[in-house]
């Protein structure tokens, strides 16, 4: 079975632990702040999930990010390139009009899915 992480434990990424949680489905999620301060979170996601660190989350065959575009870089910072991810962060670090594509390493580990695919935001 495909292996499911999570790094960022905020709105949206509680939201995203919730739903396989509900289906019994194992899924990892990391936040900056450690993995015993996630407790109440998942205390009511489910015990098929659980908390972790952002390597282990990495780890995972998809990853979801939720991570405000600020932290982005951060969150990401030295994690294995191979990492396939999907961004779900739900704001854009600048207007439509004005934004380019970013070159950065965080970037271009975001550009496209193990399916080929472009992941959001690309």
């Amino acid at each position: 079975m495909t292996s499911i992480g999570i790094l960022g434990a905020g709105r949206l990424g509680s939201a995203i632990a919730k739903r396989p949680g509900a289906k019994g489905i194992a899924a990892t999620i990391a936040n900056s702040r450690g993995p015993e301060t996630l407790s109440a979170l998942i205390a009511e996601a489910g015990p098929s999930i659980k908390a972790g660190t952002r390597e282990e989350v990495a780890s995972k065959d998809v990853v979801f990010v939720s991570v405000i575009w600020p932290r982005l870089q951060n969150a990401l910072a030295n994690l294995p390139t191979e990492t396939a991810a999907s961004s779900s962060t739900p704001t854009t670090p600048c207007s439509a009009r004005r934004c380019r594509p970013s070159t950065s390493a965080s970037s271009r580990r975001l550009r496209s899915l193990p399916n080929g695919r472009p992941a959001h935001g690309s």
